[in-house]
């Protein structure tokens, strides 16, 4: 991130911090979006409204609506296809 060189206006003030477990394999397990923003100045915070937990949610219900992935409000991101 920069300091002042980022725009900080609307979804592009929005960013996070992707947590993700893998098996041996690489396969994925589990994982976590960390939300953050960024101030009026460009440095990030952890963002405790979660809007870009709500966007990664709207966006992949969107545009991956069959994906074994399910991500909750808190950020926590499952697999579904798991028996």
């Amino acid at each position: 991130m920069g300091y002042r060189t980022l725009s900080t206006v609307g979804p592009l003030g929005q960013s996070l911090i992707l947590h993700v477990e893998l098996d041996e394999t690489g396969s994925f397990l589990r994982g976590r979006i960390i939300p953050v923003a960024l101030d009026n100045n460009g440095v990030p915070y952890i963002d405790d409204f979660f809007a870009s937990v709500t966007l990664v949610r709207q966006l992949t219900l969107k545009d991956f609506p069959n994906t074994p992935l399910e991500i909750d409000q808190m950020g926590y991101i499952v697999r579904t296809d798991e028996p």
